[in-house]
């Protein structure tokens, strides 16, 4: 894997991942640890309102769509659910600060991600509870979230391991782990995609957000994440195709 490799694709595995290992809270709230990942397909984040986030089975083992119940239940096709709070993601846009005319192209997308909670008006009895935060805890639960989706997609790299001939993204955190229970003797650290996201974004706002209609309420952040396409390699060996359209169509004999 080289610089050229790294996709949007590559992001949303990342943060896939940040759902998948978030650690389980001391004290077994579930609310503390990301139950669901899903990269939006709707910018107003509709899908979040359905059972399964808008998911089908094609989202099975990509890097769209990740649910801890979900997986519990070894992905029954038939019933595909997903649970809060979940870690969203969605690219507004993105650019090419040079041209698309150039061999190589630098793109820069711009994605929020947030994470959302549900709250439960109807569930006020016991305070202590997931069920019973305020709108206000559930901003302050999310934004934890956030932060630490954050600090695992800055601890990401692409990296060469004792088990890998070619170089693969992981997280810093969980190499060393590997690495501790002697599932690689050793890796080196290729590209730091961590450095790069620090290096292309100098600040971060950071936002609530509310979906009354839905009962959701969240965290959100927006960032720039770049990479850079080589458009030569990618399409001078497939296009043009001279030989896709037959020489006889069109008029043959117009007398």
């Amino acid at each position: 894997m080289t610089n050229f490799d790294l996709t949007i694709e590559s992001l949303y595995g990342i943060l896939r991942d940040a759902a998948k290992y978030s650690p389980i809270d001391s004290d077994g709230r579930t609310c503390n640890q990301l139950q669901a990942f899903r990269v939006l397909q709707t910018e107003r984040g509709g899908e979040l309102s359905t059972p399964n986030m808008g998911a089908t089975y094609a989202d099975r083992n990509t890097v769209y769509f990740f649910s801890r119940s979900w997986d519990r239940a070894k992905q029954n096709p038939n019933n595909i659910t997903a649970e809060f709070p979940a870690l969203t993601a969605f690219e507004l846009n993105s650019q090419l600060p040079k041209s698309a005319f150039d061999n190589q192209a630098k793109q820069i997308h711009t994605v929020e991600i947030a994470v959302m909670d549900v709250y439960k008006s109807d569930c006020q009895e016991k305070p202590e509870s997931c069920e019973s935060r305020s709108i206000n805890q559930i901003f302050a639960d999310t934004e934890t979230l956030l932060l630490s989706s954050l600090q695992y997609l800055a601890g990401a790299v692409v990296a060469y391991t004792s088990a890998n001939e070619t170089p693969l993204i992981y997280n810093l955190f969980y190499l060393e782990y590997l690495k501790e229970t002697g599932r690689i003797e050793w890796y080196n650290v290729n590209t730091e995609i961590g450095t790069r996201l620090a290096s292309d974004n100098k600040g971060m706002t950071i936002s609530k957000v509310e979906m009354p209609a839905q009962n959701l309420y969240g965290t959100r952040a927006v960032f720039n994440y770049a990479v850079t396409r080589c458009l030569t390699e990618t399409y001078s060996k497939s296009y043009p195709q001279f030989d896709a359209v037959p020489q006889e169509v069109g008029c043959v004999d117009c007398g």
